[in-house]
């Protein structure tokens, strides 16, 4: 397999079959603007969710989050986490999973 270096801009994702044999699917990253959700429903994989920048919060079920930068999620197979930016846009890292 090779390596991959290189720049991921907001609203690109990067497939990771050319790179991993493992369970890993797509790299992404994301902007949520102030003042909008966005939910993560892993449906068909699951999910690990860095915060990259702004701070908001991440409703899991009926529990709620605060979420800064340096922020990790997970998000199992069939569950979802909602996010929420309230301060500045929420730039999120996203790796996909295959189940």
């Amino acid at each position: 397999m090779t390596g991959y270096v290189g720049q991921l801009e907001s609203g690109q994702t990067l497939s990771a079959k050319p790179y991993f044999e493992g369970p890993w699917r797509e790299f992404s990253r994301q902007t949520i603007p102030e003042g909008s959700d966005h939910t993560f429903d892993a449906v068909d994989g699951e999910y690990a969710i860095f915060i990259m920048s702004g701070e908001g919060k991440a409703t899991v079920g009926s529990t709620t989050h605060a979420i800064t930068p340096g922020s990790a999620l997970t998000v199992g197979y069939r569950a979802n986490v909602k996010i929420s930016a309230l301060s500045g846009d929420v730039e999120v890292f996203v790796t996909t999973l295959n189940v």
